[in-house]
């Protein structure tokens, strides 16, 4: 609905239920409190592009310019900062959900159905964590992976 481009849900099943498993896409308020927010974070002619198994994190005072997501990414900016997504391509392992056996986990996860597990030390292609806390503009510009 603001214009990013979402790849389709693919069957998951989580405590006997079947969902349909999409990209997980989280923002703070920081980010965003409502769709006419949203659609101002992504600049005019945005170009988002988010792949099923994506998990992105946006958290403060961030734009959307061109962010093509296969994996994992999460960005923060403090207070004071302000960060623009002038072009970031990135390919990365994913944050997967991971079902949980009947009685397994703790309580929340148990009524979830599933934790997520991080790729490890040894993943190939790390998730992008970016956290800005030095006030100002901050640009985010750099190609990675093509998708």
């Amino acid at each position: 609905m603001a214009g990013a481009e979402i790849e389709a849900a693919k069957k998951a099943t989580f405590n006997s239920i079947e969902v349909d498993l999409e990209a997980r896409v989280v923002w703070s308020p920081e980010w965003a409190s409502s769709l006419q927010a949203v659609r101002r974070r992504l600049r005019k002619d945005a170009i988002v592009k988010i792949s099923q198994r994506s998990s992105l994190i946006l958290d403060g005072d961030i734009f959307l310019e061109d962010l093509r997501l296969d994996g994992s990414l999460s960005i923060s900016a403090a207070p004071g900062c302000r960060v623009v997504v002038r072009r970031l391509a990135l390919v990365t392992d994913a944050w997967e959900l991971s079902p949980l056996p009947e009685g397994e986990g703790d309580e929340i996860s148990r009524i979830r159905g599933f934790t997520v597990t991080k790729p490890g030390p040894s993943a190939t292609r790390q998730a992008r964590e970016i956290h800005f806390t030095t006030p100002g503009e901050h640009i985010i510009d750099e190609e990675g992976s093509s998708l």
